[in-house]
């Protein structure tokens, strides 16, 4: 996305309040940025997976429902 990362996004959607199920999917990630986005709330999902990874992602945050942080 140019200007923005998807975590960037993503902390600019729970400032606005915005609180519903993500699933964040990089082919660049490390450690850190797992960690981040799970902090934010959001599953994390590296490139390349297989459709049933992310079907499990999937199932796994609609049955979570509205995402709850811990990143302040």
């Amino acid at each position: 996305m140019p200007g923005m990362n998807g975590i960037e996004l993503l902390e600019q959607l729970i400032t606005l309040g915005k609180h519903f199920p993500v699933i964040i999917t990089t082919g660049h990630g490390d450690q850190a940025l797992k960690l981040k986005a799970e902090a934010l709330g959001a599953t994390f999902l590296e490139k390349p997976f297989r459709p049933v990874h992310l079907k499990g992602a999937i199932t796994a945050v609609l049955e979570q429902g509205p995402r709850q942080t811990t990143a302040t």
